[in-house]
């Protein structure tokens, strides 16, 4: 199973145009020359060259690994700081990519960007080198003339791509120049891109939008695809998902403006007010954004509402997924509210002789997976669109179809959810990991009106199987991604100890996953 965790891009197209606008309107070939106007790291023991663009950071005149500008370097998974090669391309240190159990930098210790014994600037250059940041690249972009070069410099112990980007500042009219190496595959074991695509990490994991968690099995990368033809686009989905364990090349920023006080660590604290459960306290370096956690607690008779910084609510509040740095050791406390009891006893009933539960929202959703007789039972499997349910998911055996399996078989007002009935559920609702009847899987349970349902880790079926059998729980949204362009992509949701794993995740329709109806 593919996890191609791909954001919602509407908004952050139109905020990537609104910085590459000016870029898009020079596309002409130079050359790529002598090292540009530098610096060298005299103040540490990593005499690396590097350019002053202008900007927060000076940027490295060439990769982590090459001795030239137009030498390729070396290629790291994220978060990974060994060199990878062909022959090692499959096998990642912090997690299994066809699980999607991710053992590091995960929704259970919150981390979103590298520490420095993960991050392969700091470990190969030392110094104060470090990888740039979403925005430190974001940055670079809005500052920048960007053009495909050709031809350049290189070190004879390099090898070599003599064509790329080159970065020219509008501030200083220095420049740097990015080749095109392309990036080490992980499912294929091989190179693709290689002289067509400039793959670049970050050292951010982000969210795919407000509402969503971070995404377990994706870092970000900066890329173009440099064919006349495809330049221009290409830039506009600069800042683009990638699996964490492909392999980028790295180029590094020297953090001039932080040097001094690096590093300063800072604890997040959750506290139950009231409440039961554990939550893990987190560290995280100074100025790191970071996301507010998902309520894991329970009270009973009341409803969690939100965060403040004081148990009494007179301090400052924080929503789940809400981003912010901290700046001093902090401890959010949950904000209770009480279920009335008259609301409680309305929230359940029958339709079609299925049993459903009033959560508050638009819809009902059904107590059961469909197949199941009760909550904990896991229930049957179906791939996007079919009416059977199977046992065996490839491309082979799948039937190309849009059916509702769960209209068809339950009949009445049943149905399979939409993706925004799917979103409803889950930002109008805390979802904590919970074992029921010694079944694991995901309690999820209503903001409005304290009602609950039971997702079971029922996995997910791919092509070698069911790997994610008891501790991931998923299931099928109505809503295709994107019929024209990408047309095997669908919407599912899952959960994972911890919470939701990413907001919404997309797989290939052949996939075999549950289903959880909903009715009028």
């Amino acid at each position: 199973m593919i996890k191609l965790n791909i954001m919602k891009m509407l908004n952050t197209q139109v905020n990537i145009l609104k910085l590459c606008m000016a870029m898009l309107m020079m596309f002409s070939f130079v050359a790529c020359d002598d090292f540009p106007t530098g610096s060298k790291d005299e103040e540490s023991e990593t005499p690396y060259t590097y350019v002053d663009m202008g900007l927060s950071v000076a940027w490295a005149a060439y990769n982590v690994g090459a001795e030239a500008e137009c030498g390729v370097g070396y290629y790291f998974a994220w978060g990974e700081t060994e060199p990878a090669s062909l022959e090692n391309i499959q096998t990642y240190k912090y997690g299994d990519p066809f699980s999607g159990q991710m053992s590091k930098y995960n929704e259970l210790d919150d981390k979103l960007v590298l520490e420095m014994n993960d991050d392969a600037a700091r470990k190969h250059w030392g110094g104060y080198w470090r990888m740039p940041t979403t925005a430190e690249f974001m940055e670079l972009l809005e500052n920048c003339i960007v053009e495909p070069a050709a031809g350049g410099q290189s070190s004879q112990n390099d090898v070599t791509m003599d064509y790329g980007l080159r970065f020219t500042s509008k501030i200083t009219g220095n420049s740097i120049f990015f080749p095109a190496a392309g990036y080490y595959d992980y499912y294929r074991a091989e190179q693709l891109g290689f002289g067509d695509q400039a793959y670049y990490w970050s050292s951010v994991l982000e969210f795919l939008n407000e509402d969503q968690q971070k995404d377990v099995a994706t870092a970000y990368s900066f890329s173009a695809t440099l064919r006349d033809e495809d330049f221009a686009q290409s830039l506009l989905y600069a800042k683009r998902p990638m699996h964490r364990y492909m392999a980028c090349n790295v180029r590094a920023v020297y953090d001039t403006l932080q040097a001094s006080d690096y590093p300063f660590v800072y604890t997040l604290q959750y506290d139950a007010n009231g409440g039961s459960g554990n939550m893990k306290t987190m560290s995280h370096n100074k100025g790191e954004s970071i996301k507010v956690a998902a309520n894991s607690f329970l009270r009973d008779g009341y409803y969690f509402s939100h965060w403040n910084t004081q148990a009494d609510g007179s301090g400052g509040n924080y929503d789940i997924n809400q981003v912010f740095a901290l700046s001093q050791d902090t401890v959010l406390y949950a904000q209770w509210k009480e279920i009335p009891e008259d609301i409680i006893a309305m929230t359940q009933g029958f339709e079609n002789n299925y049993e459903w539960a009033d959560l508050g929202l638009s819809v009902k959703w059904a107590v059961c997976n469909l197949g199941a007789a009760t909550p904990e039972s896991y229930g049957d499997y179906y791939a996007w669109g079919e009416a059977e349910s199977k046992t065996s998911f490839t491309p082979d055996n799948y039937v190309t179809t849009s059916s509702d399996a769960a209209q068809l078989s339950m009949g009445g007002t049943w149905r399979q959810p939409t993706y925004n009935e799917c979103m409803e559920l889950l930002e109008k609702c805390t979802c904590v990991w919970y074992s029921q009847n010694g079944v694991d899987g995901c309690l999820i349970r209503s903001n409005i009106n304290g009602r609950s349902i039971f997702i079971p880790a029922a996995g997910c079926y791919f092509n070698i199987g069911n790997l994610s059998l008891g501790f991931q729980a998923n299931f099928w949204a109505s809503t295709p991604f994107d019929p024209v362009q990408y047309p095997n992509l669908h919407f599912r949701f899952g959960f994972q100890p911890g919470g939701f794993s990413g907001g919404y995740l997309l797989d290939n329709d052949y996939n075999g996953m549950s289903i959880r109806a909903v009715c009028q």
